[in-house]
């Protein structure tokens, strides 16, 4: 797809979803409102769905950046409530839809992506500071990181819930208190379970 037809498809969807709920929208009137046809719009997409979860992961994506590891991972979820809040109407349209559940899972893979760099870095500080040598098994990482994405994912959720009324600095203040450091305790516990083991 020409970078010009994919924008003109993106801009026109987020302009639909400022004025409607993502139910309402047909492909129909969306390749209309671009002037192409069906067949480039499914060449692409799968379908309203699919490009809903396009621009919602990679908004999020663009938001937190680099902003995922264990020093910084505040700035980049400051920036994710934000985006959510800059795109109240669009997020408020695809959260009350019945794409939903696909855009959530897969906004549930690009937070799991960011989660990978946050643990892979936690890991280092935790071996510098112990001087444990913690490699987790695959499965261990598997799951310490459906852990964390579930976690994040729900406060994600739960903050479009809520009406948005808090401000992003304060919501990731109310976060911070539950989960902040909250992987070097599971460290401490997966460390003494391996030596259990042994």
């Amino acid at each position: 797809m020409s970078k010009l037809t994919e924008q003109a498809i993106r801009q026109a969807f987020r302009d639909m979803l400022a004025d409607r709920s993502l139910d309402t929208i047909t492909v129909t009137e969306l390749v209309h409102r671009c002037g192409i046809n069906r067949k480039t719009f499914y060449r692409h997409y799968s379908s309203l769905g699919a490009l809903a979860s396009a621009l919602a992961s990679e908004g999020l994506m663009q938001a937190i950046g680099e902003d995922c590891y264990p020093e910084n991972w505040q700035r980049g979820m400051l920036r994710a409530f934000a985006w959510l809040k800059e795109n109240r109407k669009a997020v408020e349209n695809i959260y009350a839809s019945v794409y939903y559940e696909e855009v959530r899972r897969s906004t549930a893979i690009t937070i799991h992506a960011g989660l990978e760099k946050n643990l892979t870095r936690a890991l280092e500080i935790y071996r510098e500071n112990t001087g444990r040598d913690l490699v987790l098994k695959p499965d261990d990482t598997d799951l310490v990181l459906r852990y964390f994405t579930t976690t994040v994912q729900a406060f994600l959720e739960e903050y479009i819930a809520l009406d948005m009324r808090y401000a992003p600095a304060s919501y990731v203040g109310r976060m911070e208190l539950l989960i902040f450091n909250e992987m070097y305790p599971i460290f401490d516990r997966f460390y003494a379970y391996y030596q259990k083991q042994k």
